[in-house]
């Protein structure tokens, strides 16, 4: 029974899979990523020191990029 039951529940969380895009009238629209668009979207991430190193290395790649494609912020004197 206990077989039957995992079964079934796999069997209804993989149904949810089986429509494409296709079947599915969404009307989606392509949309392209430029860097003016980047610098009106995009924010700089903080990080804490109690953030793991990979999250605190995601954080800095993300500025980094942000910089490079917006241009680094002028320092406040």
């Amino acid at each position: 029974m206990k077989n039957f039951i995992i079964a079934a529940l796999a069997a209804l969380a993989l149904a949810g899979c089986a429509a494409n895009g296709k079947d599915l009238d969404l009307n989606l629209v392509p949309v392209t990523l430029e860097p003016d668009n980047f610098c009106q979207v995009s924010k700089k991430v903080r990080w804490s020191v109690d953030d793991t190193p990979e999250t605190i290395d995601q954080a800095r790649r993300h500025n980094a990029k942000v910089d490079r494609l917006c241009g680094k912020p002028k320092p406040v004197a």
